[in-house]
């Protein structure tokens, strides 16, 4: 992490121990996304690794990370439902997009040289909650 400079938007693998989430993104706008790795990194590897069923989750937090939320999804298939197979986008999530310009790439990116572990969602009212929480691991190395 030393090399990682503030700015930089990081997709950090993790372990998911089985548990409920596949993705999360660390804030709505924020720089830290972080997916399974049982998705990227497996027997198959070479066969299945850049599937769109194993990377569906990283676009979907990547649509996070430039401001959708998943109260914006809507239509048939949206990409921001969540637990769906959705690929698609609404004109009005493109104008969310383009007007959130201006609060994307929130905070920090990095905690005690690690992974920033913490996620941020509003649920009536501000919440923060650790990455371990929704079943996903950040792997120290």
């Amino acid at each position: 992490m030393d090399e990682v400079e503030k700015s930089y938007h990081l997709f950090v693998l993790a372990d998911a121990e089985g548990k409920m989430a596949k993705g999360a993104t660390n804030i709505d706008g924020g720089k830290v996304m972080t997916v399974y790795a049982g998705d990227y990194a497996n027997d198959t590897w070479l066969s299945n690794t850049f599937s769109w069923n194993n990377t569906r989750t990283a676009v979907h937090e990547f649509g996070h990370a430039v401001g959708l939320n998943h109260e914006s999804a809507s239509g048939w298939r949206n990409l921001m439902t969540q637990k769906s197979g959705g690929t698609n986008l609404t004109d009005r999530q493109r104008l969310i997009m383009l007007n959130r310009q201006t609060s994307i790439n929130k905070g920090q990116n990095s905690y005690h040289g690690q992974p920033y572990p913490y996620i941020h969602y509003y649920d009536f009212g501000w919440h923060v909650v650790h990455i371990n929480s929704v079943g996903l691991k950040h792997v120290r190395k």
